[in-house]
């Protein structure tokens, strides 16, 4: 570790600003990136962000994109290590969000203006990984078939309720086709979470918002990212109340909640710029209903993927899956209430 440090500290003293060593998968130490934690998942994920981080950072053509992504510094220890620009007084936007209720229509803006910029670039050597994060899940999924009795009981009892849904909704086995879409067009961020935002605290930046942690970027489909994020603004809706024990009631009964309106108003407003930023460029056609379709199938990886980690299900789980079938199983009911259309 001190050969480690070393060249961390020789590299910071260099380059006289604050940048990070990130270890790679295995390694104990687990340094900060961009002001929050940072493990990288795997040796091929590592690889993937340094490529993208040195082609990007390299390359005058990608301009635009240099605006909103860490400036790349270096690999000291070849493809097992990244420094990367450090960015003091900077907030992710989950955290901005819970901390104050609200959004500016200028972050928005930032957003979806990064977005469509990305978007449209299609000149990255990346590989095809629209639905990296649903991997796992297509494999897993039948194992649902094999969960014991004794592992029911280890972990909750409400586990059987998911594995009937899973199994038997005719709307929820329209999963494995969705899963088959993959029609790559652009570059993506593929994990565009609201923790993977970060803003400025306090201004003059330059950069309005910055991407980070981009090692699930590949070539894939554009509405996959936007349906990451509003479906990371829902997530932030259902973990800021309260959710009745009662599974049974209707998720619409919850949109008078003043914080679901906020959100609500949140995504619109995300939508609503995003379109605006690909109708300027007119290059760029979406599928609002595959948008959709994609947040139902989030919502579900997501329950799912807590099941894998042993978690035992609680309201929010649940609640999760009430609104998930709705995305799912009639998207255009969801674009009218959102009144996105």
């Amino acid at each position: 570790m001190s050969k480690l440090n070393f060249n961390y500290q020789k590299y910071q003293k260099s380059n006289k600003r604050n940048i990070l060593y990130i270890p790679k998968h295995g390694e104990k130490t687990i340094l900060k990136l961009l002001g929050q934690p940072k493990m990288l998942l795997s040796n091929w994920t590592l690889s993937n962000e340094i490529m993208f981080y040195k082609t990007i950072s390299m390359n005058k053509k990608f301009a635009d994109v240099q605006k909103f992504v860490p400036l790349f510094l270096g690999s000291p220890i070849k493809n097992k290590s990244l420094l990367l620009e450090y960015l003091p007084k900077h907030i992710t936007l989950q955290d901005y969000l819970q901390k104050t209720g609200k959004c500016s229509k200028n972050i928005l803006h930032s957003i979806a203006e990064n977005l469509s910029t990305l978007h449209l670039e299609s000149n990255l050597e990346l590989q095809s990984n629209n639905l990296s994060y649903f991997k796992k899940f297509k494999i897993s999924v039948p194992a649902f078939d094999h969960i014991t009795p004794e592992y029911v009981a280890h972990n909750s009892d409400d586990l059987t309720t998911l594995i009937r849904i899973l199994q038997n909704d005719r709307d929820y086995k329209k999963i494995p086709v969705l899963l088959k879409i993959n029609n790559p067009s652009c570059i993506i961020h593929g994990d565009l979470k609201l923790d993977n935002i970060l803003k400025p605290i306090c201004p003059p930046f330059q950069r309005q918002t910055v991407f980070i942690d981009w090692e699930l970027c590949g070539i894939g489909n554009p509405e996959y990212d936007l349906a990451t994020l509003l479906t990371s603004f829902l997530l932030l809706w259902i973990y800021s109340k309260k959710i009745p024990q009662n599974f049974d009631v209707d998720f619409w009964l919850y949109r008078s909640n003043k914080k679901f309106v906020l959100i609500q108003k949140m995504i619109r407003e995300i939508w609503f710029c995003y379109f605006e930023m690909l109708s300027i460029q007119k290059k760029l056609l979406l599928d609002k209903k595959l948008i959709m379709e994609y947040i139902g199938l989030l919502f579900v990886q997501y329950v799912y993927s807590n099941t894998l980690l042993g978690k035992k299900l609680g309201s929010t789980d649940f609640l999760s899956l009430l609104i998930a079938k709705p995305f799912i199983s009639n998207p255009n009911s969801m674009l009218d209430f959102l009144n996105v259309n």
